[in-house]
């Protein structure tokens, strides 16, 4: 009987019944996780931190998670006695009513789409690079360990560092989390052993959610009375090399681009309509993009402060602020559970790291250039690498570029503010920039200069700003925008586009095929007829495709496989990158040191391979010693 009430207590008031269980499952939690004051934590933490070396990840999670559980579960009571107040339905039509799509625009939409999809298809195959392997390696994937005997056995990640391990803060949770489901829903398909993998099945999801955001972002403009404009932003996005880069990177700024754009779509509906799941739906996005990758914090932030200053200078508007409130703090719930782990992780990276960069005037000429045309200002090493700069494509378009691509884009904002009859798009013009703005006022003020693509959900403002030139009423004006703008942009960046899908940026598994005739080379014992090694620059990443490879770190051990490869008559393959970088360092820099050995001509060593990337510190030297030789 009392179960049968509940039931039907449960039908009757399914979200209410939704906030108890959430609460019960938190405060289940509370008293099942280790509890943080028991000193086990704190001592592991402390003596790592005495020894350089980052917190366990046991003892972070030991450390944080039950706090982090603790706050979830005051939010959620806090959210269960106030529900009279933000969970009921509306108020609705604080928005205008969404305007009907064109044909003629939703055939431009799926037509950018698939565009997209083939400018995004030639880079699903190359092999990984630097920041994708850590993602593989460390938190998604595993790696193959060679036993004294030769044997090799591959260990897979556990799952507890796939959710909670965040070496130097380059776990994206959520990105790591997907990238190993999709990895291991791939591999029942297929008749592999275990430890086989494609860069394909690997990046599956952020190919898919980059023409997600396409589409959403044609919706977005589109059902908010601005068609042209909807038509341009698809072209630019789907053409635009930086988001086409970030489309097919197992990272998280794919499925963050996507699930911004679905949380303001969300909102907007919730705005229109007053109903739950769509208030719903907006907290969930929201969760999901700064979960996918923290830096989007920056455009939770902006999002909500302007949609609460919206809210609040109209009374008719007011009563939705509270649900505004609500769902925000029930959204960063999930998040900070997930991100609670890295907070010891991250602090010690912060404090022990060096800035690698500046806020300078070249921190603002990379960023303009990447946000143009998703390509370097200039190239540091000439002929080392399949590069291409905006110096190398030679004025006027290097200066289009670099300065009047963002000009025009700041200025197609603020027009949007000034003139938008449409309030959603007032609110967008708001919200992106000031994602950005908020962003880098936060890092230069706490002096921790910051890299341009850590902030490239700024690249929205920016398709934003010149799509929103050629929504004019004046036919003539739009005509101009369309034909002395956007399409001479479009096709000063489809070329580029073009060129990042023929060469990877880091080509490891074309490196490994000349040091083994073959990558990846799963399952290789350990005394095959090759002896590889690897040495500087992202020498870890160079595993995943040759297990078997041995890392070295100075001529010691260079002469220790040279000896080995002499005795037992075999060849010594040694492949490095970031040969310029190395030879740039102090003279006794042990990397540098065997760069200089391995390239002297008494050596003993031959180039056998110059493979290039697309940058020359990810641009690999392959040199053999032969054993007999002179």
């Amino acid at each position: 009987m009392i179960l049968a009430r509940l039931a039907q207590s449960a039908r009757r008031h399914p979200w209410e019944t939704g906030l108890l269980v959430l609460l019960a499952a938190t405060l289940a939690a509370l008293l099942l996780l280790p509890k943080p004051w028991n000193p086990e934590a704190a001592d592991a933490i402390a003596a790592a931190t005495e020894r350089d070396r980052p917190p366990p990840v046991q003892a972070a999670v030991d450390f944080t998670l039950w706090w982090a559980f603790l706050g979830a579960a005051l939010v959620l009571a806090a959210a269960w006695f106030s529900r009279r107040v933000w969970l009921a339905e509306g108020p609705a039509r604080l928005l205008p009513p969404p305007h009907p799509i064109p044909r003629t625009v939703v055939a431009a939409i799926v037509a950018a789409v698939v565009g997209g999809a083939l400018m995004r298809a030639p880079l699903l195959d190359h092999s990984f690079w630097n920041d994708e392997e850590v993602t593989f390696q460390d938190y998604s994937w595993g790696t193959w360990e060679i036993d004294g005997d030769g044997q090799s056995t591959f260990r897979p990640v556990p799952w507890r560092d796939t959710v909670f391990y965040n070496r130097d803060g380059s776990n994206h949770p959520l990105n790591s989390i997907l990238t190993r489901v999709t990895l291991h829903t791939a591999a029942l398909f297929t008749p592999d052993p275990p430890g086989h993998f494609t860069e394909r099945s690997a990046r599956t999801i952020p190919f898919a959610m980059s023409l997600v955001a396409i589409a959403l972002f044609g919706l977005l403009l589109a059902r908010s009375g601005w068609p042209l404009a909807a038509v341009a932003v698809v072209a630019i996005l789907a053409l635009h090399p930086w988001h086409i880069r970030y489309s097919v990177e197992i990272r998280g700024y794919s499925i963050m681009f996507a699930a911004v754009l679905a949380s303001l779509l969300f909102l907007f509906l919730a705005l229109e309509s007053g109903h739950r799941r769509h208030w719903l739906g907006f907290a969930a996005c929201q969760a999901v993009y700064v979960a996918a990758f923290g830096g989007s914090l920056y455009v939770a932030l902006a999002v909500n402060f302007v949609a609460a200053i919206w809210l609040i200078f109209h009374p008719a508007r007011r009563a939705a602020l509270p649900k505004l409130a609500a769902w925000s703090a029930l959204s960063a719930l999930p998040v900070a559970i997930l991100l609670a782990p890295s907070l010891p992780q991250f602090a010690f990276y912060l404090a022990r790291d060096e800035p690698m960069i500046t806020f300078g005037p070249g921190w603002f000429t990379d960023l303009f250039s990447h946000l143009s045309a998703g390509i370097q200002p200039a190239n540091p090493a000439p002929g080392a690498s399949h590069t291409l700069t905006l110096d190398m494509l030679g004025a006027p378009r290097r200066e289009m570029l670099l300065y009047a691509m963002p000009v025009a884009a700041a200025a197609g904002i603020a027009a949007a503010l000034w003139r938008a009859a449409d309030p959603r798009i007032r609110l967008l013009a708001a919200m992106l920039p000031l994602a950005f703005l908020i962003g880098y006022s936060h890092n230069r003020l706490a002096d921790n200069p910051t890299f341009p693509w850590h902030l490239m959900f700024v690249l929205l403002a920016f398709a934003f700003g010149i799509a929103s030139l050629v929504q004019s009423q004046r036919i003539l004006a739009s005509g101009a925008a369309w034909f002395l703008l956007v399409i001479p942009y479009l096709l000063v960046i489809l070329p580029i586009g073009l060129h990042l899908g023929k060469t990877p940026r880091q080509p490891i598994r074309e490196t490994a095929a000349i040091l083994r005739d073959t990558a990846p080379t799963f399952g290789i014992r350990g005394d095959t007829e090759v002896i590889t090694a690897t040495f500087g620059t992202s020498n870890k990443r160079l595993l995943t495709y040759d297990p078997a490879a041995i890392r070295i770190r100075n001529t010691d051990e260079l002469e220790k496989l040279v000896q080995r490869a002499t005795e037992e008559n075999r060849p010594l393959r040694v492949a490095f990158c970031g040969r310029l970088r190395a030879l740039a360092s102090p003279p006794q820099d042990p990397v540098r040191i065997l760069v200089d050995t391995i390239e002297l001509p008494s050596s003993g060593f031959t180039r056998i391979g110059n493979v290039q990337g697309m940058e020359e510190l990810f641009s690999y030297h392959v040199f053999e010693f032969q054993s007999g030789g002179d």
